[in-house]
Protein backbone atom coordinates (compact mmCIF):
# COMPACT_ATOMS: atom_id res chain seq x y z
CA UNK A 1 0.00 0.00 0.00
CA UNK A 2 2.97 2.28 0.90
CA UNK A 3 4.68 1.76 -2.51
CA UNK A 4 1.49 2.09 -4.62
CA UNK A 5 0.88 5.63 -2.49
CA UNK A 6 3.98 7.00 -3.13
CA UNK A 7 3.98 6.46 -6.86
CA UNK A 8 1.11 8.21 -7.40
CA UNK A 9 2.45 10.49 -5.04
CA UNK A 10 5.30 10.96 -7.50
CA UNK A 11 2.97 10.92 -10.57
CA UNK A 12 1.02 14.04 -9.29
CA UNK A 13 4.77 15.87 -8.42
CA UNK A 14 5.07 15.10 -12.15
CA UNK A 15 1.83 16.48 -13.47
CA UNK A 16 2.54 19.58 -11.40
CA UNK A 17 6.48 20.23 -13.14
CA UNK A 18 4.54 19.97 -16.45
CA UNK A 19 2.33 22.42 -15.68
CA UNK A 20 4.29 24.64 -14.80
CA UNK A 21 7.12 23.60 -17.93
CA UNK A 22 4.19 24.41 -20.01
CA UNK A 23 3.46 27.86 -17.95
CA UNK A 24 6.83 29.10 -18.88
CA UNK A 25 7.29 27.40 -21.89
CA UNK A 26 4.04 28.87 -23.37
CA UNK A 27 5.52 32.58 -22.12
CA UNK A 28 6.41 35.14 -24.76
CA UNK A 29 9.91 35.94 -25.34
CA UNK A 30 12.12 38.71 -23.39
CA UNK A 31 11.41 42.01 -24.38
CA UNK A 32 13.61 44.48 -25.95
CA UNK A 33 15.09 45.63 -22.27
CA UNK A 34 15.88 42.20 -21.25
CA UNK A 35 13.02 42.01 -18.83
CA UNK A 36 10.34 39.08 -18.99
CA UNK A 37 7.18 39.92 -20.71
CA UNK A 38 4.61 38.66 -18.43
CA UNK A 39 1.63 35.89 -19.58
CA UNK A 40 -0.60 38.69 -16.95
CA UNK A 41 -1.99 37.92 -13.63
CA UNK A 42 -5.31 35.90 -14.45
CA UNK A 43 -3.11 33.61 -16.37
CA UNK A 44 -0.79 32.62 -13.12
CA UNK A 45 -3.97 32.62 -10.83
CA UNK A 46 -5.36 29.74 -13.06
CA UNK A 47 -1.96 28.15 -13.22
CA UNK A 48 -2.10 28.23 -9.16
CA UNK A 49 -5.87 26.83 -9.16
CA UNK A 50 -5.08 24.39 -11.58
CA UNK A 51 -1.99 23.11 -9.54
CA UNK A 52 -3.75 23.30 -6.06
CA UNK A 53 -7.00 21.51 -7.73
CA UNK A 54 -4.28 18.84 -8.35
CA UNK A 55 -2.50 18.54 -5.48
CA UNK A 56 -6.32 18.25 -3.64
CA UNK A 57 -7.51 15.41 -5.94
CA UNK A 58 -4.01 13.32 -5.60
CA UNK A 59 -4.35 13.34 -1.53
CA UNK A 60 -8.10 12.17 -1.85
CA UNK A 61 -7.09 9.82 -4.03
CA UNK A 62 -4.83 8.61 -1.55
CA UNK A 63 -7.06 8.66 1.37
CA UNK A 64 -9.75 6.66 -0.98
CA UNK A 65 -7.33 3.71 -1.33
CA UNK A 66 -5.77 3.37 1.79
CA UNK A 67 -9.16 2.86 3.53
CA UNK A 68 -8.43 0.12 6.36
CA UNK A 69 -10.58 -2.36 7.35
CA UNK A 70 -13.68 -1.76 9.04
CA UNK A 71 -13.45 -4.07 12.07
CA UNK A 72 -16.82 -5.27 14.29
CA UNK A 73 -17.56 -6.37 17.26
CA UNK A 74 -19.73 -9.84 17.09
CA UNK A 75 -22.71 -8.06 18.04
CA UNK A 76 -22.49 -5.41 15.53
CA UNK A 77 -21.85 -7.98 12.95
CA UNK A 78 -24.75 -10.21 13.88
CA UNK A 79 -27.01 -7.34 14.37
CA UNK A 80 -25.62 -6.02 10.68
CA UNK A 81 -26.32 -8.99 9.45
CA UNK A 82 -29.93 -9.37 10.23
CA UNK A 83 -30.30 -5.73 8.64
CA UNK A 84 -28.27 -6.77 5.22
CA UNK A 85 -27.26 -10.45 5.16
CA UNK A 86 -23.75 -10.49 4.43
CA UNK A 87 -20.77 -13.79 5.17
CA UNK A 88 -18.99 -12.72 8.63
CA UNK A 89 -15.34 -13.52 8.75
CA UNK A 90 -14.07 -13.80 12.13
CA UNK A 91 -9.89 -12.65 13.42
CA UNK A 92 -9.65 -14.96 16.50
CA UNK A 93 -6.44 -13.42 18.36
CA UNK A 94 -4.83 -13.32 21.85
CA UNK A 95 -2.80 -9.84 23.10
CA UNK A 96 0.18 -11.49 23.38
CA UNK A 97 0.41 -13.79 19.59
CA UNK A 98 2.96 -11.92 17.70
CA UNK A 99 2.13 -13.45 14.23
CA UNK A 100 -1.65 -11.78 15.23
CA UNK A 101 0.33 -8.63 14.95
CA UNK A 102 1.93 -9.46 11.89
CA UNK A 103 -0.61 -10.44 10.16
CA UNK A 104 -2.70 -6.82 11.13
CA UNK A 105 0.30 -5.53 9.72
CA UNK A 106 0.42 -7.18 6.75
CA UNK A 107 -2.07 -9.01 5.52
CA UNK A 108 -5.01 -6.75 6.89
CA UNK A 109 -3.29 -3.54 6.20
CA UNK A 110 -3.38 -4.80 2.00
CA UNK A 111 -5.74 -2.23 0.28
CA UNK A 112 -7.22 -4.87 -1.95
CA UNK A 113 -7.79 -7.00 1.03
CA UNK A 114 -9.14 -4.48 2.99
CA UNK A 115 -11.94 -3.70 0.37
CA UNK A 116 -12.46 -6.83 -0.39
CA UNK A 117 -13.64 -7.45 3.11
CA UNK A 118 -15.49 -4.10 3.62
CA UNK A 119 -17.72 -4.61 1.27
CA UNK A 120 -18.46 -8.09 1.12
CA UNK A 121 -18.06 -9.23 4.56
CA UNK A 122 -18.94 -7.51 8.72
CA UNK A 123 -14.86 -8.19 9.58
CA UNK A 124 -14.82 -8.92 13.21
CA UNK A 125 -11.83 -8.76 15.80
CA UNK A 126 -12.49 -11.47 18.86
CA UNK A 127 -9.86 -11.23 21.52
CA UNK A 128 -10.08 -15.22 22.55
CA UNK A 129 -9.19 -14.14 26.10
CA UNK A 130 -11.53 -11.64 26.16
CA UNK A 131 -13.64 -10.80 29.76
CA UNK A 132 -16.56 -8.90 28.21
CA UNK A 133 -19.60 -11.57 27.80
CA UNK A 134 -21.26 -12.03 24.87
CA UNK A 135 -25.13 -12.59 24.37
CA UNK A 136 -25.77 -14.77 21.14
CA UNK A 137 -28.54 -17.15 20.61
CA UNK A 138 -30.13 -16.23 24.03
CA UNK A 139 -26.97 -17.65 25.20
CA UNK A 140 -24.20 -15.53 27.55
CA UNK A 141 -20.72 -16.85 26.55
CA UNK A 142 -17.89 -15.91 29.08
CA UNK A 143 -14.57 -15.67 29.21
CA UNK A 144 -13.89 -19.20 31.80
CA UNK A 145 -10.35 -18.98 33.77
CA UNK A 146 -7.53 -21.76 33.36
CA UNK A 147 -4.18 -21.41 35.11
CA UNK A 148 -3.03 -17.22 34.25
CA UNK A 149 -4.85 -17.11 30.93
CA UNK A 150 -8.15 -18.79 30.50
CA UNK A 151 -10.47 -18.58 27.00
CA UNK A 152 -13.64 -16.56 25.93
CA UNK A 153 -16.66 -19.61 25.38
CA UNK A 154 -17.52 -17.62 21.89
CA UNK A 155 -14.00 -17.98 20.75
CA UNK A 156 -13.74 -21.57 22.51
CA UNK A 157 -17.03 -22.53 19.91
CA UNK A 158 -16.00 -20.90 16.97
CA UNK A 159 -12.73 -22.60 17.00
CA UNK A 160 -14.48 -26.17 18.03
CA UNK A 161 -12.53 -26.41 20.96
CA UNK A 162 -9.07 -26.46 18.99
CA UNK A 163 -7.43 -23.31 20.36
CA UNK A 164 -4.76 -21.84 17.36
CA UNK A 165 -4.02 -18.44 16.97
CA UNK A 166 -4.41 -16.52 14.85
CA UNK A 167 -7.39 -18.49 13.57
CA UNK A 168 -9.76 -16.65 10.66
CA UNK A 169 -13.58 -17.96 11.13
CA UNK A 170 -15.42 -17.41 7.76
CA UNK A 171 -19.24 -17.97 8.22
CA UNK A 172 -22.14 -17.59 6.14
CA UNK A 173 -25.31 -15.50 5.86
CA UNK A 174 -27.26 -17.79 8.57
CA UNK A 175 -23.95 -17.65 10.96
CA UNK A 176 -22.56 -21.05 9.90
CA UNK A 177 -19.14 -22.18 9.92
CA UNK A 178 -17.58 -22.30 6.23
CA UNK A 179 -14.07 -22.66 7.44
CA UNK A 180 -11.42 -22.42 9.86
CA UNK A 181 -8.44 -20.91 8.46
CA UNK A 182 -5.42 -21.82 11.51
CA UNK A 183 -2.40 -19.59 11.60
CA UNK A 184 -0.71 -16.56 10.16
CA UNK A 185 -1.63 -15.95 6.13
CA UNK A 186 0.06 -14.22 3.77
CA UNK A 187 -2.17 -11.75 1.81
CA UNK A 188 -1.67 -13.90 -1.80
CA UNK A 189 -3.00 -16.73 -0.13
CA UNK A 190 -5.55 -14.83 1.98
CA UNK A 191 -6.57 -13.06 -0.96
CA UNK A 192 -7.23 -16.67 -2.75
CA UNK A 193 -9.02 -17.92 0.56
CA UNK A 194 -10.86 -15.08 1.39
CA UNK A 195 -12.65 -14.11 -2.34
CA UNK A 196 -13.74 -18.28 -2.92
CA UNK A 197 -15.57 -17.91 0.19
CA UNK A 198 -16.77 -14.48 -0.37
CA UNK A 199 -17.93 -15.07 -4.02
CA UNK A 200 -20.11 -18.02 -2.97
CA UNK A 201 -17.33 -20.62 -4.90
CA UNK A 202 -17.00 -22.57 -2.15
CA UNK A 203 -20.51 -24.08 -2.85
CA UNK A 204 -20.11 -25.49 -6.85
CA UNK A 205 -16.05 -25.37 -7.50
CA UNK A 206 -13.94 -27.53 -5.96
CA UNK A 207 -10.66 -25.34 -4.53
CA UNK A 208 -7.94 -26.36 -6.58
CA UNK A 209 -10.05 -26.29 -9.44
CA UNK A 210 -10.99 -23.00 -8.58
CA UNK A 211 -7.48 -21.77 -7.54
CA UNK A 212 -5.71 -22.96 -10.77
CA UNK A 213 -8.34 -20.35 -12.70
CA UNK A 214 -7.30 -17.30 -10.14
CA UNK A 215 -5.05 -14.50 -10.32
CA UNK A 216 -4.66 -12.46 -7.62
CA UNK A 217 -4.15 -8.53 -8.26
CA UNK A 218 -2.02 -8.44 -5.32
Amino acid sequence: MFNICLTRYRQIISFINYEVYLNFASSPAKGHTGEPVHAGKSATEDMIMRIFLIIAAGFFALNLSAQPVKWYSWEEAIRLNKEEPRKIMVDVYTDWCGYCKVMDRTTFSNEVIASYLNDVYYPVKLDAEGKDSIIYNKYTYKFIPSGNKGVHELAYALLNGELSYPSIVFLNEEVQIIHIQKGYVEPIPFDEIMKYIGGGFYETTPWNDWKKDYTSPL
